[in-house]
């Protein structure tokens, strides 16, 4: 069975796709985060289900989607709107065997009862679970499991147990996607995840514990990694990373807007996190020291710090076509985001250079409509190095971590960054993703 999921929140989606991907097979649930994205997907693939946002400004509605899926639809195919508007705004909506309504939002064990008796899908005994929900976290209310073949799983984690990131990582390297729980306890499994900190945090926290933030970038390394870059350069990043976070600790304005993308857990620190990850393998493979790769990772982790919340983020990153429809906040906000000389100052004698990675970083980009461009030629190494980590960055989150897509993103942004500053860096990240390929 296959199934399309439709929201434009990024939070929305990591949460309940802990149900779907339980529920259908591996490779058979797909998201999408405007109408106009999941209307390609209806067309190009035979689904069995649509679950959709309605509200999905400014890209639009989820009746686009609904019209769209009408019209391909066969007897068989279910329609949801999953919305936090009741089924009777909908006026255009009629309910009937295969078209359905829940109400947003809803717990995961609600949610996932809702499929069930929607789809009664056989269920084996065991279920799976994508082993990077268990990395931000180190204890289990239940039993764990991997799956040795299809008839066989051996317990890994007893009740209660606490686990280290260590142990995770061992199967991880084995290139373990899923761990699984017994489809008895899911119940149980779920109501503990929806109570977990990354959904319902208190939002006066000024940051999560240290070991929470290791945790985040384990998490982080584990999806990247399978695009190649090697474990030295990830160790490097995440080491970098967390000495500038205690760095920036010292300047109390600085880390309170970094503390809110830190307790989110989204594409606003995220792509972040990757950006300092790709720079660091650039740096590692192109012999630049560690003083210039802290340079660069501080205008990674700083670049964005300065939006209102992620889906601004998100959207003038990988939709900024968009950005004309925001309302006069949302785009000065972008406008002037990466402005940051007063705090930079602050924060040692290189203040000035990373100010300047920072200035130039949609350099490139035709459909960005602010300022704070600058002809690619005129780039030095850092800001290049900074640039093209960033768009590979955006583009792995955009294609859902999918290894399939590496060889279109490598394509994409050499057409993008084509210049003679950036030949040495897709030299470098063709030679990691061909390695990988092969």
């Amino acid at each position: 069975m296959k199934v399309l999921f439709v929201d434009d929140d990024p939070n929305i989606i990591n949460l309940y796709s802990i149900v779907l991907e339980s529920i259908f097979e591996d490779g058979g649930v797909f998201y999408s985060y405007t109408p106009e994205d999941a209307k390609r997907v209806i067309q190009e693939q035979g689904l069995d289900l649509v679950i959709s946002d309605f509200d999905m400004a400014p890209n639009g509605t989820g009746e686009e989607v609904y019209s769209h899926w009408s019209i391909s639809n066969n007897r068989n195919n279910q329609f949801v709107f999953f919305t936090s508007r009741e089924s009777t705004e909908l006026e255009f909506y009629k309910l009937d065997e295969n078209r359905h309504h829940i109400r947003k939002p809803t717990s995961l064990k609600e949610f996932k009862n809702f499929l069930l008796e929607l789809l009664n899908p056989e269920r084996s005994e065991y279920t799976p679970i994508a082993i990077y929900h268990f990395i931000r976290w180190n204890e289990t209310k239940i039993p764990i499991y991997i799956s040795l073949n299809s008839n066989h799983y051996v317990k890994i984690f007893n009740s209660n147990e606490i686990y280290s990131s260590e142990q995770l990582n061992k199967y991880i390297a084995k290139g373990m996607k899923f761990l699984y729980i017994k489809t008895a306890d899911e119940n149980d499994f779920l109501t503990e995840y929806d109570q977990s900190s990354l959904f319902n945090q208190n939002k006066s926290k000024k940051v999560d514990s240290y070991e929470a933030i290791k945790k985040n970038h384990l998490f982080l390394n584990a999806q990247i990694s399978s695009f190649g870059l090697t474990k030295q350069s990830l160790k490097t990043a995440q080491a970098t990373t967390e000495n500038l976070i205690n760095d920036i600790k010292k300047e109390d304005k600085l880390y309170n807007l970094l503390a809110k993308a830190l307790n989110a857990k989204d594409f606003s620190y995220d792509h972040s996190y990757m950006t300092i990850c790709i720079a660091s393998f650039l740096c590692e493979q192109m012999n630049i020291d560690s003083i210039n790769l802290s340079k660069v990772s501080t205008a990674a982790l700083l670049h964005d710090i300065m939006l209102l919340n992620n889906k601004i983020t998100y959207i003038h990153d990988l939709e900024p076509k968009k950005i004309n429809q925001l309302n006069i906040e949302e785009k000065e906000s972008i406008k002037h985001h990466q402005i940051l000389d007063d705090e930079l100052e602050k924060l040692d004698q290189f203040g000035s250079d990373i100010s300047d990675i920072i200035s130039f970083h949609h350099s490139g980009d035709e459909d960005y409509p602010f300022a704070g461009k600058k002809d690619l030629s005129q780039l030095n190494n850092l800001q290049a190095i900074f640039q093209a980590s960033h768009f590979v960055s955006c583009e792995i989150y955009r294609c859902d971590f999918d290894f399939g897509k590496v060889g279109d993103i490598l394509t994409l942004s050499q057409y993008k960054y084509s210049g003679k500053n950036f030949d040495k860096i897709w030299h470098t990240m063709q030679y990691v993703f061909s390695n990988k390929l092969n």
